[in-house]
């Protein structure tokens, strides 16, 4: 295992966010104003078939994250009891990765309009997937916890 941990990844961004949000936010408020997602000309193709009401996951990069806890208060707050960070949906972790479920409100040539985007201003995207299946399966085991279709 040691040799494992001991490697780094490498990952390309294949966009960027746009939206009015440059400082830390609380996520739900980011969410609930649109962002435009600009993708990078090499990766335009990535994006066939992609139309207007489409839900997606993008995972995008905390940018602006420096460090990381490995214990923390849930949405910054000292009256949130500690848990650990991989329980919470802090910037602060070992790798700083998020993911949000957006909405494609507009496609246009190289951006996509969305909603739900819970990013900084700027933040480095570093995949999108279709969310549906995810969530489908989602759906599936919180009917039946004791038996999940996995």
């Amino acid at each position: 295992m040691g040799e494992i941990e001991s490697k780094s990844l490498e990952l390309k961004p294949i966009g960027m966010v746009k939206n009015a949000f440059d400082s830390p936010t609380l996520p739900e408020e980011i969410a609930r104003h649109p962002s435009t997602i600009f993708i990078f000309p090499q990766f335009l193709k990535g994006l066939s078939g992609l139309k207007k009401g489409d839900v997606l996951l993008i995972l995008f990069v905390f940018h602006k994250a420096k460090g990381y806890r490995l214990k923390v208060h849930p949405k910054g707050d000292p009256r949130n009891p500690e848990r650990g960070v991989f329980l919470t949906c802090s910037p602060y972790r070992p790798n700083p990765i998020g993911v949000s479920v957006v909405r494609v409100i507009e496609t246009r040539e190289k951006e996509l309009d969305v909603i739900g985007l819970d990013a900084l201003n700027g933040s480095p995207i570093i995949d999108i997937k279709p969310a549906l299946p995810i969530l489908n399966l989602l759906k599936e085991m919180m009917k039946d916890e004791k038996n999940p279709p996995l």
